[in-house]
């Protein structure tokens, strides 16, 4: 979780980022999975800041954020180049209606990366563009003898993309042959990651580089925001930090955004809040999200059925929802892929979002 303005601070995730370089360093690929908001991002942006310290180019492409072949061979493209701080000269050539003797400092390593040529070609097949641009990593890894980190985020967004399936086909067919580049992808669930890094002994992904990612460790939380706290010079009252990690559970998103209320109150009015304003606060902040997040939940009855059971405190949920036609374990199977339920062995589904749960108890 990061509570700078940078996003610089990681606290509770110490073992996990090891656990990432290590994997990266040694030339493996590896996982992170995650429910939404629970600082997937965050610890990939620290571990390729340390190894871009290392000496490795990195890349980092979202997925959500590159929808088709041609934003997506895009994007990787200008992440690569900006490893040479040709990011910018990249755009602009690919914006503007200039060619590539406009940009002499692209031309200088062309020979080295033909593929970017193609960016200036109408009569390129944006298919052919994606494919060289895949292997970009590899080559960029190859020509400077450096291992290439490349990130991949929102791994399941390929299942909702346009053509999404021959994106994710052509993702499995390239990532596995490059020796040269380490990956690092992140999910909400192993579905959305598997079926690109492939299963068994064929899969680009051992089982034990799999890092599931959960709630922040309560008392590494409260110990490491005393501290924070303490150096601010911000009196609070006694067990105030502890209530507060009790509301949010650990959870890195919401555990922020109060850290950033109290310290915004306590600037401008003096005091900070009271522990039981902060909640509603939150759920005022959040209210568009919980809302649009509902709305798509809400589509499916079995999936609203099995959200309103779950925060009346009884997790043997099924005996009251067979009985209403509700198939229990598809649905909580569905909600876990969805990011949005968490599945515990012991204690078994929960509601990954604590304040989504919250909201759900206020409204209904």
């Amino acid at each position: 979780m990061s509570i700078t303005a940078s996003g610089t601070g990681l606290i509770g995730r110490k073992e996990e980022l090891k656990q990432v370089l290590e994997c990266l360093r040694k030339g493996q690929n590896v996982a992170i999975i995650a429910p939404r908001r629970f600082g997937k991002s965050s610890l990939i942006t620290q571990a390729l800041k340390q190894l871009k310290t290392e000496n490795h180019p990195t890349a980092c492409i979202d997925l959500f954020t590159t929808p088709s072949a041609d934003l997506l061979a895009t994007v990787l493209t200008k992440e690569v180049l900006k490893n040479l701080k040709l990011d910018k000269a990249f755009i602009q050539f690919r914006t503007g209606d200039s060619s590539l003797a406009n940009h002499p400092e692209l031309l200088s390593i062309l020979l080295d990366f033909p593929s970017i040529a193609g960016f200036s070609d109408p009569s390129r097949e944006e298919w052919d563009l994606l494919s060289e641009s895949l292997d970009f990593p590899e080559a960029f890894a190859n020509k400077y003898q450096k291992r290439f980190i490349c990130a991949y985020e929102a791994m399941g967004n390929t299942k909702h993309m346009d053509q999404g399936a021959k994106i994710a086909a052509l993702l499995k067919a390239k990532l596995g042959t490059h020796s040269q580049t380490s990956y690092i992808f992140s999910g909400s669930h192993l579905s959305a990651i598997q079926h690109i890094t492939g299963t068994g002994r064929s899969a680009i992904l051992k089982k034990e580089n799999i890092i599931q990612l959960g709630y922040i460790n309560n008392q590494v939380l409260i110990d490491s925001l005393n501290k924070k706290f303490s150096k601010l010079k911000l009196k609070l009252p006694r067990n105030y930090v502890s209530d507060l990690v009790k509301f949010t559970k650990g959870h890195p998103h919401y555990t922020q955004q109060t850290i950033r209320q109290i310290i915004l109150s306590y600037v401008l009015e003096g005091k900070v809040p009271k522990q039981k304003e902060l909640p509603n606060h939150l759920l005022r902040l959040e209210k568009d999200y919980l809302e649009k997040l509902w709305e798509g939940i809400a589509r499916n009855k079995e999936y609203v059925q099995i959200l309103l059971a779950l925060p009346s405190g009884n997790t043997n949920i099924y005996p009251r929802l067979k009985s209403k036609g509700v198939n229990v374990a598809r649905a909580q199977k569905n909600l876990e892929e969805m990011g949005v339920l968490l599945k515990n062995k012991q204690s078994g589904y929960s509601i990954a979002d604590p304040l989504l749960e919250l909201w759900i108890r206020t409204k209904f």
